[in-house]
């Protein structure tokens, strides 16, 4: 926001209370078939984020606890990327990392076409917090792949149940997490997966039903931030 004679001012909405729910950016009347048949031709795990290597830069914190998660999700794709287990696409990356750019052209079209080749998706959100669910999570599974999010300082439970999406705050760290992945069962992937598909298909429906409620808070917390100015 900007008015004259007055510093410009940043509104994070994250942080404002107008998100009330993880289905936001689900997309809008799309509904995913479950998976039956299944076998991997391989397990690289995708990344499509900007390179963040600078973890003073990019602390974010609140009453102390670590908010942002650009850092530690960069630290895993590096870590993957040596390990010669995550494949990296995003902007700022040294070249001999990444294959590609991101967020360049018609970016949705892409962003889903490369997806569709890997079966895993380093799906982290910028920050961590209550009901900032981008659309990261909701493009992993649109595009055929096996979220890894993080799961705490959020409500993403609230959505998807347990054992469904990789919770990286379940491992010790990158290397534990991609063991893990190593080992799975096709089993475990089309059980993990098909709940995600699930929840994605419910949430269009919420999504439906909640737009208007979200737009009548929407106006009303705006009312209530020019009100307290």
């Amino acid at each position: 926001m900007h008015y004259p004679l007055l510093p410009k001012l940043h509104i994070l909405n994250v942080y404002t209370g107008i998100f009330t729910h993880n289905y936001y950016w689900v997309p809008k009347d799309v509904n995913l078939l479950p998976i039956t048949n299944f076998e991997f031709n391989h397990r690289r795990v995708v990344a499509l984020m900007n390179y963040r290597n600078n973890r003073r830069k990019w602390s974010r914190k609140h009453q102390g606890r670590e908010l942002d998660l650009c850092y530690l999700r960069t630290q895993i794709a590096l870590e993957g990327h040596r390990m010669g287990v995550v494949d990296v696409y995003g902007m700022d990356w040294p070249l001999e990392i990444r294959k590609g750019e991101s967020r360049r052209g018609n970016w949705r079209n892409k962003k889903l076409k490369i997806l569709q080749g890997y079966n895993f998706n380093l799906a982290f959100e910028n920050t961590t917090w209550e009901y900032y669910c981008s659309e990261k999570i909701w493009d992993a599974i649109s595009g055929g792949c096996l979220p890894i999010y993080y799961g705490q300082g959020n409500a993403i439970y609230e959505d998807f149940p347990e054992g469904s999406f990789l919770d990286y705050c379940d491992f010790g760290s990158p290397a534990e997490l991609f063991a893990y992945i190593e080992a799975m069962t096709t089993q475990e992937f089309i059980k993990r997966m098909n709940l995600c598909i699930e929840t994605f298909n419910t949430a269009v429906e919420k999504q439906k039903a909640t737009e208007e409620f979200r737009l009548k808070l929407t106006v009303k917390r705006i009312q209530e931030v020019v009100g307290e100015g």
